[in-house]
């Protein structure tokens, strides 16, 4: 099942910058975006992250700043917990347009 949404993450680096009450509104925001997406199933077993941008990260900061989609993802019921063994969890980027995150659940 492939998804887009058109919302980016942030970096790591703005991620760590933020209030906790900012970071639970984004994890909710993400929520949001997912049930709008209509999507259904799992729990599923591979999950890839595709940040679509005008700008490439840092792998870490790609990955830190995808933190709060991962948590909205399993927090959905996606996929069962994001612990290694659980999912194969994958992040990936590319410049482009539209700005958004491709998400690839199997």
């Amino acid at each position: 099942m492939n998804l887009f949404l058109d919302k980016l993450t942030p970096s790591l680096n703005e991620t760590q910058r933020m209030h906790w009450t900012d970071r639970r509104k984004e994890i909710v925001t993400w929520r949001w975006l997912l049930r709008a997406s209509n999507v259904s199933g799992g729990p599923f077993k591979k999950l890839v992250v595709t940040r679509v941008g005008s700008r490439l990260l840092d792998a870490d900061n790609l990955a830190g700043g995808a933190k709060n989609l991962v948590d909205a993802i399993r927090k959905e019921g996606l996929i069962e917990d994001d612990r290694p063994g659980k999912v194969a969890l994958s992040f990936d980027q590319r410049i482009g347009s539209p700005e958004g995150m491709e998400i690839e659940l199997e």
